[in-house]
C-alpha cells in the first residue's frame, strides 16, 4: 500500500495531477536507469541524451515538467544553461543536478542554483528521496 494511503473520504478527493520529470543525461547507462527508477515509483518521466533536443522539447511540452534532474556537463549544453533556459518558460521548475566533480565556481556564474546537487556516483535511493521531497508522491495529493 503507497504511503500516501488513507481513508475512503480522501479516496474521493479529485485525482491530482502526476509529477512529470524530465531526465537529462548524456551517461547511455545513468539515465534509463534513473528512469526506471522513478517510473517503478509510479511518476511520469521523459529521458533526454541530448540537452539541446531536452531544451526544445521542453518548450513545446504540455503541461511543462515539474521537475528536471540532469548531469552538470554535457556536450552541447551545460545542465545550468539548460535550466535558465527552461525557467524562463517555467519559473517554478525544480532541479536536480548529479556532477562527477564540484561544479561550485561555474554555479556562481548562473543566476540559477539546484534545488540538490547529487555528487557521482549517488544513490538511485537518495535521489528518489529528493524528487519525492519536491513533488510528492505520484497519486498523493
Amino acid at each position: 500500500m503507497s504511503a500516501c494511503a488513507s481513508s475512503t473520504a480522501s479516496e474521493s478527493a479529485p485525482a491530482r495531477k502526476e509529477p512529470f520529470i524530465f531526465i537529462v543525461d548524456d551517461d547511455m547507462a545513468m539515465g534509463p536507469l534513473i528512469m526506471e527508477a522513478l517510473v517503478d515509483e509510479g511518476y511520469k518521466v521523459q529521458l533526454f541524451h541530448d540537452p539541446l533536443q531536452a531544451a526544445r522539447v521542453f518548450a513545446a511540452a504540455k503541461p511543462k515538467p515539474d521537475v528536471l534532474i540532469t548531469d552538470s556537463e554535457m556536450p552541447g549544453l551545460h545542465s545550468l544553461e539548460l535550466v535558465e533556459r527552461c525557467r524562463r518558460i517555467s519559473p517554478n521548475l525544480r532541479f536536480i543536478m548529479a556532477s562527477g566533480h564540484t561544479d561550485e565556481r561555474l554555479r556562481r556564474l548562473y543566476a540559477v542554483q539546484p534545488d540538490y546537487v547529487f555528487q557521482k556516483p549517488h544513490s538511485v535511493e537518495h535521489l528518489l528521496a529528493a524528487v519525492r521531497e519536491l513533488v510528492g508522491e505520484p497519486g498523493c495529493g
